[in-house]
């Protein structure tokens, strides 16, 4: 769970790769800036 009270981009590195995190990101109003893991299979993500 994320827990972060006000923020316009949620700025990780590669270890907060997953769609929980960004999910959470964007239910806060948050634009998720996570680079994808070199494994990562989906491509759909926005960074």
């Amino acid at each position: 769970m994320i827990k972060i009270k006000e923020a316009d981009y949620f700025i990780a590195d590669k270890g907060y790769d997953s769609k929980l995190i960004r999910e959470q990101a964007k239910q806060l109003g948050m634009e998720a800036m996570i680079p994808k893991r070199s494994n990562t299979k989906k491509t759909c993500y926005s960074f």
